[in-house]
């Protein structure tokens, strides 16, 4: 359980385990520690069990000695799991395509307004993707720096006449150096 705790912080234990004393508590009761990592070892993996199994087990007083048969499970329901890098990489591929927009409107011509106001939805998808991804994945490095460098450019954004919405101005240099 520590190992766990280390590599994925505090996601990985319920309130109950977090009091001190808790888990050393938990271990010196089996029987209860037993059903609960089955309980929640089920869940993850998606396992659904027959009414019966499930009853015979909540009701044994030696979980440590249960087994299970292949009859005794119902169905294998797939699991998705969210994948924070598809956000992560949409921020940034949504931030490269403002900084080409902010870079033609630069150049000036008849498409200069058009630039700017693509470039300035484009800022606020990818910064909503980038936000997205962090929230996910607070702990992972590459996306906490892009979130941070996202973010510090906010203080200093403007605000367009046409909207209220926030954008980067022309400081959208956090999407270059991912």
């Amino acid at each position: 359980v520590t190992g766990l705790y280390q590599r994925f912080g505090r996601v990985t234990l319920s309130k109950e385990e977090l009091r001190p004393g808790a888990l050393r508590a938990r271990l010196l009761d089996n029987r209860v520690y037993l059903k609960g990592l089955l309980t929640r070892l089920v869940a993850l993996t998606g396992v659904k069990f027959t009414e019966t199994v499930s009853e015979q087990l909540r009701n044994d007083p030696e979980p440590s000695q249960f087994q299970f048969v292949l009859d005794d499970i119902v169905a294998l329901v797939p699991l998705v799991k969210y994948m924070h890098i598809i956000d992560f990489s949409s921020g940034v591929h949504l931030g490269i395509s403002a900084y080409n927009h902010r870079v033609a409107s630069a150049r000036g011509g008849s498409q200069s307004r058009n630039h700017t106001r693509c470039a300035q939805r484009l800022e606020l998808y990818a910064l909503n993707s980038v936000s997205a991804a962090h929230r996910a994945m607070p702990l992972d490095r590459q996306t906490s720096t892009l979130a941070t460098m996202a973010a510090s450019a906010l203080p200093s954004a403007k605000t367009s006449t046409s909207s209220s919405r926030p954008h980067f101005g022309s400081d959208t240099s956090f999407f270059k150096r991912t």
